[in-house]
């Protein structure tokens, strides 16, 4: 073995070390069970584990029919068979925080030509530091469970896969996340397809730079069929259910229960400018790095378009909904 296969074992057992260090450390600072999101999602869980249970209950009826979390529901119920509930939940609360913490790691690394400091850093930051509310969570790791948080670890997989142009695996961890979160799931890989669609249209404009070759455009065709797989299998089973208006629907969902999630009318102007003052520094902080670090710079068309079409997404947001 050469000096750079030890470095690299090296590097990588420490990476994995301080991953799980920092993901258990962020799970028990504060941890939580039955409460938040959980206080709806624990009789789902529970009627999988026993079909007698709240039997009169109109929702847990309604859910354990289908729904959008079935089959997370019965993949908990699964693993409580022969473990207690709140042990399961633990657990993958905890696997759940090392792995985004060890993808958030390997991510850094490699996009910071390797750096051992950067993906060190990287898990660190994702693991303590809050970022900004405006509309969504406020860190990437949380102190409770819910089927967004299980399946993180995947979406920063599919996030990643995109930005290297490895289509096909996008995909599939998109897809698998969209059993658990359909919403999540379908809207990560929708958005990175479009990411390296967006780039494969970028390099056939600037014919300077290596164009794409038939066999990825294949590959590109195969995932984008797969994800159509993907997504059928998540979106079609709604179909056989009641349906409402698509207005009472949005009045319901949007104006109703989460305008703090989809009416950014709504959001306190405090907000605003949390999110402005975190956006800001980490934008002069790109602007240093991409002169200096060569991976960071190879990726930036698809980090621009990453950026665009989720600015377009939260206009589509602000204007229709």
């Amino acid at each position: 073995m050469n000096f750079h296969d030890r470095k690299n074992r090296a590097d990588w057992a420490r990476i994995a070390l301080f991953a799980a260090l920092t993901g258990i450390l962020a799970t028990l600072w504060g941890y939580d069970y039955g409460t938040g999101n959980q206080v709806e999602q624990l009789p789902i869980v529970m009627r999988a584990m026993d079909s007698s249970y709240l039997l009169n209950d109109f929702f847990t009826n309604a859910s354990a029919a289908y729904g959008p979390r079935l089959y997370f529901a019965r993949f908990i119920a699964m693993l409580a068979v022969p473990f207690s509930l709140p042990s399961v939940y633990l657990v993958l609360t905890m696997t759940s925080n090392v792995l985004t913490a060890l993808v958030s790691a390997a991510f850094a690394r490699d996009l910071f030509d390797r750096s051992l400091s950067a993906a060190l850093f990287a898990a660190g930051m994702v693991m303590g530091v809050k970022t900004f509310w405006l509309g969504g969570t406020n860190s990437l790791y949380n102190t409770f469970l819910e089927p967004s948080q299980l399946i993180l670890p995947l979406l920063l997989g599919a996030v990643w896969a995109g930005l290297r142009q490895r289509p096909m695996l996008c995909v599939l961890l998109a897809g698998v996340s969209s059993l658990v979160h359909p919403l999540l799931g379908l809207e990560v890989g929708a958005i990175m397809i479009g990411v390296m669609l967006g780039q494969v249209a970028w390099q056939n404009l600037r014919r300077e730079t290596e164009r794409p070759t038939r066999s990825y455009l294949r590959w590109m065709a195969g995932s984008i069929a797969v994800f159509g797989i993907c997504a059928a299998f998540s979106l079609v089973p709604y179909g056989s259910g009641v349906q409402i208006d698509q207005q009472q629907f949005i009045q319901i969902m949007a104006h109703l229960r989460h305008p703090h999630h989809y009416l950014p009318s709504t959001f306190d102007a405090w907000q605003y400018i949390q999110a402005l003052t975190f956006l800001l520094p980490v934008g002069l902080a790109y602007r240093e790095l991409r002169q200096e670090v060569k991976c960071l710079r190879q990726v930036e068309v698809q980090l621009a378009l990453l950026t665009g079409m989720l600015f377009l997404l939260c206009l589509g947001g602000w204007f229709f909904v």
